[in-house]
């Protein structure tokens, strides 16, 4: 598991760190492929866990502000990226490998060309 914070989201640490496993599923699913062995990212955005749950208590308008970039109109719960994983463990992606996928409820849809709506002035 990555992040969309793999590709160029702010947070310059953790987007290095998040592109290198980016690349890292790039290269291993090439490399290891004729073994059998599939190799696959998925991408989430904002998941409800303890450390965002301590930063939007801080600030009230963070959750709105997230939502805000999200057309499904809430974050992900972990929950969410369940059904992907067992997905891709499973037989039925059998060929599926070096894929990035995003988990986002949208937002890299509605956000291509990079804006963030929430900065957006009305």
């Amino acid at each position: 598991i990555a992040s969309m914070t793999a590709l160029g989201r702010g947070h310059i640490a953790y987007s290095m760190a998040m592109g290198a496993v980016v690349q890292m599923t790039r290269e291993l699913s090439t490399e290891w492929s004729s073994a059998g062995v599939r190799v696959n990212s998925i991408l989430p955005a904002q998941v409800v866990n303890p450390s965002l749950e301590k930063r939007m208590a801080a600030d009230p308008t963070l959750q709105a502000r997230f939502e805000s970039g999200i057309p499904r109109g809430r974050m992900g719960q972990p929950n969410d990226i369940q059904g992907l994983a067992v997905f891709l463990a499973s037989d039925a992606s059998s060929w599926i490998t070096g894929a990035i996928i995003p988990m986002d409820g949208g937002n890299t849809a509605m956000n291509a060309g990079g804006t963030r709506r929430y900065l957006e002035k009305d």
